[in-house]
C-alpha cells in the first residue's frame, strides 16, 4: 500500500445511517475512513462481499486523498513511511507500516 491514489476513495452521499469514505481496488473493500474524523482503517485482508449497489458516492480527488493520508496518524498511516531519528541510520525496526 504504498501510493494511496492507486485505490478508489469514495465518499458516501446518500443513506439513512453515517456516511464513511470507502477505500476499494475493484470490488474490494481495504479499508475505510469513519464519517467525521480522519483516521484509515485498514483491514488485515480486503473484504470481498462488500458493494457499493444502491448507494451514491462521490469519488475523492487527489487533493482530497492526500489531506487524509496526511492527517491520518499512528499505525493508520501506510503511505508514510519515516524513520524516528532523520540523522540516524536508517533501521526497519524504525518504521510504522500498516496493512
Amino acid at each position: 500500500m504504498d501510493d494511496p491514489y492507486r485505490y478508489m476513495w469514495r465518499e458516501e452521499i446518500s443513506a439513512d445511517y453515517p456516511m464513511h469514505t470507502y477505500i476499494t481496488k475493484g470490488t474490494d473493500l481495504l479499508g475505510f475512513v469513519r464519517r467525521g474524523t480522519s483516521e484509515i482503517q485498514w483491514f488485515k485482508a480486503p473484504k470481498k462481499s462488500w458493494s457499493p449497489s444502491r448507494r451514491k458516492f462521490r469519488k475523492l480527488g487527489r487533493k482530497e486523498i492526500a489531506a487524509f493520508v496526511k492527517n491520518s496518524d499512528g499505525i493508520h498511516k501506510p503511505f508514510c513511511v519515516i524513520p524516528v531519528d532523520p540523522n540516524r541510520p536508517i533501521n526497519i525496526l524504525d518504521f510504522a507500516i500498516a496493512a
